[in-house]
């Protein structure tokens, strides 16, 4: 997959904040969230069982504050080791083939 961005950066008002913030999460309950900018956008699919990673940051500093928010998610899980070999639970498993070690421990007590 090729990638796509669009970035932004201007002055705008409480109201086009709130407005940008409720399209966003209206969005996101819908499950494609498309950012648009001129001729340029990018489609983000969200989907149902999609964990999402939040970054939030708030800070002050003499006049100035700010509020950062960053969002992140996976539309496939991610690719995980093998663990077919990999069990815990709370009963020994049945041995059908004595393990190395004990056929050495055996080997030696015969």
């Amino acid at each position: 997959m090729k990638k796509s961005e669009v970035k932004l950066r201007r002055t705008v008002n409480a109201d086009n904040v709130a407005q940008i913030l409720n399209d966003l999460a209206a969005s996101i309950r819908e499950g494609t969230v498309c950012v648009e900018n001129g001729n340029e956008f990018v489609t983000l699919s969200t989907g149902e069982d999609v964990q999402f990673e939040l970054e939030l940051q708030a800070g002050q500093k003499k006049s100035k504050q700010k509020f950062e928010l960053e969002l992140s998610w996976r539309t496939t899980p991610p690719k995980m080791d093998s663990a077919d070999d990999f069990k815990i639970s709370s009963q020994e498993p049945e041995i059908t083939e004595p393990s190395p070690l004990e056929a050495e421990d055996s080997e030696e007590s015969e």
